[in-house]
């Protein structure tokens, strides 16, 4: 998440559009079942499932796209001459972290209680020292630990792109879409791997990518506005129905690939529903998406608990079948996880501490 970088007070209500549509794909995604991974279980579900889950991952996987996108342009779009840099480092990156550092303690005490198990503090001083990961029981810490890694750069990588021509930056683009893409895209439909040893990791990888194509919206925000606006939702939605049946095509009974966030039509289908929603208005409803939009990023941290609780406690589990399951799970954390955050908001110092 972006963790509420915008705070000013004539917000654009486009950009809280976009990020409200992010936060609700991200909780939807977390709600899938974790045996939907294993090979065996995927193939004895029925086509319409297969289907029904392959949109899913279509539709949930533009989350951390559009949080990215949503990053690029706002946060490298700005000076940072010294003064600012301190700034940014102070009022965005340690405070970041900070939060961050509470939840690991929170997020392993409560895997603690579910589990049963002992809490082990020097595992939790590992996991704030980034020397060890958190466990996989917390599965948003990932994007934590890499926007963060992200963060480090963001003044440095502003800078960088500023001094860049149009034909150095899509030259360079080119090359990262194809070996951070194209490739991995092209490896989901052959038996052999193509293995690609240009080493792109000290661009950010395919997070930079996202990063910095938000940037470019920015950049170039009119002519992106003028060629693709007019086409971008039925663009956007063939882009979302390809995504749906390659992944029909490159599922066989030997072979499972739910959808990730290196697949070449993911970032056009961000930035084609990026260039629409940026310049939607009206559409608040009182207010309610701006509300939503400012506690995105405690609806990032809080959903994960809620969904815990759900699956700890088995609470759905007998009521309904798996496909409406998964919408009373998203449903239900959205809203508690939502709450939740505006409660906590009206804390002085705690509600800062802990979503920002």
């Amino acid at each position: 998440m972006i963790s509420n970088t915008t705070r000013q007070s004539n917000r654009i209500e486009g950009l809280d559009l976009l990020r409200v549509l992010a936060i609700l794909c991200v909780v939807f995604i977390h709600t899938m079942p974790s045996e939907i991974q294993d090979i065996g279980y995927f193939n004895n579900l029925s086509e319409s499932s297969k289907i029904f889950y392959f949109i899913c991952f279509a539709v949930g996987r533009l989350g951390v796209p559009l949080f990215m996108l949503l990053s690029g342009y706002l946060l490298l779009s700005r000076e940072y001459d010294q003064k600012n840099t301190e700034l940014f480092y102070k009022k965005n990156f340690l405070s970041l972290l900070l939060t961050w550092e509470i939840w690991i303690i929170i997020y392993n005490l409560l895997v603690t209680w579910f589990r049963g198990s002992d809490f082990h503090i020097s595992a939790v001083v590992k996991n704030m020292l980034f020397v060890e990961a958190v466990t996989h029981d917390v599965f948003n810490a990932w994007y934590m630990e890499m926007i963060l890694g992200i963060y480090l750069f963001i003044p440095f990588l502003s800078r960088v792109l500023k001094t860049m021509s149009s034909r150095e930056i899509a030259v360079l683009s080119a090359i990262f879409f194809i070996y951070l893409f194209i490739v991995p895209t092209l490896n989901q439909f052959r038996s052999t791997n193509l293995a690609c040893s240009l080493d792109l990791n000290f661009s950010g990888g395919i997070y930079g990518f996202y990063l910095i194509a938000g940037y470019l919206l920015k950049r170039y925000e009119n002519q992106f506005r003028n060629a693709f606006k007019p086409l971008a939702i039925p663009a956007g939605l063939a882009c979302i129905t390809a995504l749906v049946l390659l992944q029909m095509l490159a599922n066989t009974s030997e072979h499972l690939y739910l959808l990730w966030y290196d697949f070449c039509l993911l970032p056009i289908a961000s930035m084609l529903i990026f260039v629409y929603f940026r310049d939607v208005s009206g559409v608040n409803l009182h207010g309610l998406i701006t509300n939503i939009s400012t506690c995105s990023f405690g609806i990032y941290l809080f959903h994960i608990v809620y969904l815990a609780l759900f699956w700890h406690y088995e609470t759905f589990d007998n009521l309904f079948s798996d496909k409406l399951r998964i919408f009373f799970l998203f449903i239900s954390a959205f809203i508690l996880s939502f709450i939740s955050v505006i409660i906590l908001k009206k804390i002085p110092h705690l509600g800062k501490l802990l979503v920002r």
